[in-house]
């Protein structure tokens, strides 16, 4: 559940520094300082990623590599860079930074959604006859639960809740493979 959360935030994180240090390097190009720029760059992706492997592998179980492409031993600074540029891992981590950034919205969405609709639920009783809450208001009507059906409502709050931890739990699964997938040689 704290890595649906989560996910948004780094998603933010990753989406921003994949497009700003790719359109750096390309502005960079033409300078003397862009290709050591560049390399600079694409060894943050690879360390980025190296944590982002680490923190799915402790949350989700999956097996993530414990090291960069570029940490071979015996190569010079050029060869390191040259196989910076011809791994793929290194383009599938961009492209997986990219993409977490929708990913991560889409975790987020749906986890408050049903965290706050099953919470909801499970509070219908408290809301509507303590605090005069209704449960719908459309044009100026207000909808309230009956009372008979106040036990279900509760009901249904407590397995939509245990359904949202285990759809969080089922996400969280696939999105290690996911990362696995693009992360892993």
């Amino acid at each position: 559940m704290f890595y649906m959360f989560f996910s948004l935030v780094t998603g933010i994180v990753y989406f921003t520094w994949a497009f700003t240090g790719l359109s750096l390097s390309a502005g960079f190009a033409v300078l003397i300082f862009g290709i050591p720029f560049f390399a600079l760059f694409l060894l943050s992706v690879q360390g980025m990623m190296l944590v982002e492997g680490m923190i799915i592998e402790a949350l989700s179980g999956i097996r993530m590599p414990r090291r960069t492409a570029a940490s071979r031993k015996g190569l010079g600074i050029w060869q390191k860079f040259v196989s910076l540029l011809k791994d793929k891992r290194t383009w599938t981590s961009i492209l997986y930074m990219v993409l977490q950034l929708f990913l991560g919205i889409i975790y987020f969405t749906v986890t408050v959604t049903l965290l706050a609709l099953s919470v909801s639920f499970m509070l219908r009783p408290l809301l509507e006859y303590t605090f005069a809450l209704p449960m719908m208001h459309i044009d100026g009507i207000d909808y309230w639960t009956p009372g008979w059906f106040m036990p279900f409502m509760v009901l249904l709050g407590i397995v939509l809740l245990v359904a949202t931890l285990h759809a969080a739990r089922g996400m969280m699964r696939l999105h290690g493979r996911w990362a696995k997938f693009m992360l892993v040689r």
